[in-house]
């Protein structure tokens, strides 16, 4: 099954470090806490790290969403 997990948490810098597996032509949703959808990145592989450049987020709590081909993945990550 697909799995994602958060680097680092809480994230600076307006980038979230993410790790991933099983992730074979998916996609990372990210929304706000009242489940507003935000942006979306593509994965460039199959399991791997990669950083999510999200600048403009403000301060606060977001969830991410992996979804693929293989099933999906959620966690949670704080904006500093």
């Amino acid at each position: 099954s697909t799995k994602l997990k958060i680097r680092q948490n809480p994230a600076t810098n307006g980038q979230i470090e993410i790790s991933y597996t099983n992730a074979k032509g998916g996609t990372v949703y990210v929304y706000d806490i009242s489940g507003k959808f935000i942006k979306s990145f593509k994965v460039s592989a199959d399991s791997g790290n990669e950083t999510l450049n999200v600048g403009s987020l403000k301060s606060g709590l977001y969830v991410l969403q992996l979804k693929s081909e293989k099933g999906s993945s959620v966690a949670k990550v704080i904006m500093k």
